[in-house]
């Protein structure tokens, strides 16, 4: 027969095996032991002040756990005859291990969620302030999970931060030039600014002012091919005058519901234009 001693943390409890037979009894002193382990911890809850002291005693147990587990193994893999009830033994002890770590870490994880959360409010605060001061909402900001973890310091993350809100910085001012751009252009061509401001950010300033060219290029054709055609009307009170022919044609007080794109009413109102039709919005 050989004896051999299971260590457990302030205790050794005594196990008796041989090839054809395994005794174990030092079982009741270490369920006993187990079962204090597991009540002493069935109940706690982590909190800032615990957290600490509570993530070595979660490191503890699952050492614990993990050397039942391996002289449960040693022992079954030493002798020749069934060892199923002493393997279901320890692992039942392992698993009232295993159960209570779980719960500390459910309980750890918990109060890191917060804590993460916390810090990512706290950060969110202190860049949003940053980037006000370069005139950039941090909203548009692509945020870095790394810097809500435990370990990130201050001081690289408003590195880094820094860095992005200047690059979202210049972009805003190159955008405001562009608009502007756009703007001055729409305004020599005759054309309205606001369906080519949106097509910046799709096409970029060269495609939008070559295509503001381009557009202005058909109109004015439409335009003159319209002169060319319609005569133009004189209003006379509530009737129209051909000014070459003297005909006299009776007026027509229409109001109109359109629902049309940008670039529709441009072209609808230079057409009214060419054919000498007064118009307005309401």
């Amino acid at each position: 027969m050989k004896n051999e001693l299971i260590k457990f943390d302030s205790g050794d409890f005594l196990l008796e095996f041989q090839p054809s037979e395994v005794k174990f009894p030092g079982y009741d002193d270490l369920e006993k032991k187990i079962d204090e382990i597991a009540d002493r911890f069935s109940n706690i809850v982590v909190t800032p002040e615990s957290y600490s002291s509570l993530k070595k005693s979660r490191a503890e147990i699952n050492r614990l756990a993990k050397e039942l587990d391996q002289g449960r193994k040693a022992v079954a893999g030493k002798a020749n005859k069934s060892t199923s009830d002493f393997e279901n033994q320890v692992m039942e002890l392992a698993k009232k291990l295993k159960a209570t770590a779980k719960a500390l870490s459910d309980g750890i994880k918990e109060l890191d969620t917060k804590a993460i959360k916390e810090r990512h409010a706290l950060n969110v605060k202190r860049l949003s302030k940053i980037a006000e001061g370069y005139g950039v909402d941090f909203g548009k900001i692509a945020y870095n999970p790394s810097w809500d973890n435990k370990t990130a310091r201050w001081t690289s993350i408003e590195i880094e931060a820094r860095r992005l809100i200047e690059i979202a910085a210049k972009e805003k001012q190159q955008q405001e030039q562009n608009i502007h751009i756009v703007e001055e252009n729409a305004k020599s061509l005759g054309l309205l600014p606001d369906f080519y401001i949106l097509d910046l950010e799709k096409y970029g300033l060269e495609a939008t002012l070559k295509r503001m060219n381009v557009e202005h290029g058909f109109l004015s054709e439409n335009a003159l091919e319209a002169e060319n055609e319609a005569p133009k009307l004189e209003r006379k009170g509530n009737n129209l005058i051909n000014p070459k022919t003297g005909e006299i044609f009776a007026g027509l007080n229409l109001k109109l519901d359109t629902f049309l794109t940008q670039e529709q009413a441009q072209k609808l109102g230079k057409f009214l234009k060419c054919e000498n039709i007064e118009f307005k919005r309401v």
